[in-house]
């Protein structure tokens, strides 16, 4: 295993675990009287009175940092030379749907005079508040899933944000009143501008970390080119910028490469709640901060070697956290992507499986409005990826949900076919060959609109000579 060259000292990690926030590299100011969590958010009452919720229950908030986010930038905060403290409000946030909430109070040095936070339609938010004497921005994006206020506090970024889970329609922060929750959001606001006002500039100067990296010859089958900065929402691109982030493009994702971050990355999965969001994989040995976490694009996977961190946002993530061990590890032994199950049946599989979709289409008297390309991607197993699962969607122009009748249908139609069917709680599924290729298929109520969805799912791994599924 390579020899790790360490770009933190002792002497800071320990200040910055101490102070509830993530870890930074060594840099100028390494031994300056920084400004800390403990002076952004002096008041812990503000805290709590922010993460209280729509029945008025007061929690007991812990510093944490909130592992699942749609944007995977922030937690980069301190590699760009910010500060980012934030609680939860007692509930460890553990996927997309359960009930958590996280407040975070972030400080970003920049070249600006004014903050950029946008709606929906991608147009800037007017200034709507006065706090501490700045102009600033406060509005609840319901549709981005979290309350935010921000400004520009001489030469610094700062906003406080208030964010709750995705996917789930019945949050008990989503529903608290939107004024009330500025308004909270603003209190806690209030004397983190105030300290950064008045604090002097070298103890501003978060360390930065630094390095250079290239996406060549580390992912062989990513695409050229990056991520374009304009489409970036501002605080994320000062992020990506100043922490020097290498964008590189692959098949159903991207990757990341934070040149000189290992080590915060490092101690950042150890913060709570990062802590307990990550698993390890099987290859982890010598790399501490491999690990997984579902995200909304697929997989997110976290990975150092030597003194570069990477970020891999994509379906494909663990297969290509492997293809970036090979290239950059030259006695990684570990598992690696079996090119010989990319499933060359692939594209018959799919054909099969579209032409049971429209057969069984066809068969219950409903018409096809919109057919779903298949979708490709990855699909885990005990020992790593084997191969390429796939999956095929068709809304129909039925404006009812599926009923008893269709579903007898359904069962008789699927049953001739050799397939053997259940009732799941949504609807109806099936499960066996169809042709060559193991699928699952079902109908339910449609996902995207309309009426009802006919789906199939085919094999997580097909034999590249036989054609015959995998056990």
């Amino acid at each position: 295993m390579p020899t790790r060259r360490p770009t933190l000292t002792a002497a800071v990690a320990v200040m910055l675990l101490l102070s509830g926030c993530a870890g930074a590299a060594e840099g100028p100011s390494a031994q300056a009287a920084l400004l800390g969590c403990d002076e952004l958010a002096p008041s812990g009452d503000l805290v709590a009175a922010a993460l209280t919720d729509v029945a008025g229950v007061e929690p007991s908030p812990v510093p944490a940092m909130p592992p699942l986010e749609f944007d995977p930038f922030p937690m980069l905060l301190p590699a760009a030379g910010g500060l980012r403290c934030s609680w939860n409000a007692g509930t460890p946030a553990v996927d997309f749907t359960s009930d958590w909430g996280y407040l975070s109070v972030e400080a970003l040095p920049y070249d600006g005079d004014a903050v950029a936070v946008r709606g929906v339609d991608g147009e800037p938010i007017a200034s709507s508040r006065s706090i501490g004497g700045y102009d600033a921005v406060a509005a609840c994006r319901d549709w981005a899933f979290e309350c935010v206020v921000a400004a520009s506090v001489e030469g610094v970024w700062m906003q406080v944000r208030l964010q709750w889970p995705a996917f789930n329609s019945v949050s008990r922060f989503a529903a608290v009143d939107d004024e009330l929750m500025l308004d909270r959001l603003a209190a806690v606001a209030e004397p983190a501008f105030a300290a950064v006002a008045v604090a002097e500039p070298e103890r501003l100067d978060w360390p930065v970390v630094t390095g250079e990296a290239t996406c060549s010859g580390i992912a062989p089958k990513a695409p050229p080119g990056g991520m374009p900065a304009d489409v970036l929402p501002e605080f994320t691109r000062v992020i990506v910028e100043r922490a020097g982030v290498v964008a590189c493009a692959l098949e159903g994702g991207r990757l990341y490469i934070v040149p000189g971050g290992s080590e915060l990355v490092e101690g950042m999965l150890r913060e709570p709640d990062f802590d307990g969001a990550f698993e390890p994989l099987d290859d982890r040995v010598g790399y501490p901060a491999l690990g997984r976490v579902s995200g909304p694009g697929g997989m997110l996977v976290v990975l150092t070697i030597e003194e570069d961190a990477y970020l891999i946002d994509a379906g494909e993530a663990v297969a290509y956290a492997r293809d970036i061990l090979t290239a950059r590890v030259a006695d990684y032994e570990g598992p690696q992507r079996d090119e010989s199950l990319n499933a060359p049946h692939i594209d018959t599989a799919e054909a099969e499986g579209l032409a049971l979709v429209e057969a069984t289409a066809a068969e219950l008297g409903l018409t096809i409005a919109t057919s779903y390309p298949p979708e490709r991607r990855r699909c885990e197993h005990p020992d790593g990826f084997p191969g390429v699962t796939s999956q095929i969607a068709a809304t129909t122009e039925a404006s009812s949900t599926p009923d008893e009748e269709l579903f007898e249908r359904v069962d008789r139609y699927w049953s001739t076919r050799g397939l053997t069917v259940y009732r799941p709680d949504n609807g109806i599924a099936a499960e066996g060959a169809e042709g060559d290729v193991l699928s699952t298929v079902s109908l339910t109520t449609s996902e995207y609109g309309g009426g009802p969805s006919i789906l199939v799912q085919l094999a997580c791994a097909v034999d590249e000579l036989s054609g015959e599924p995998e056990a």
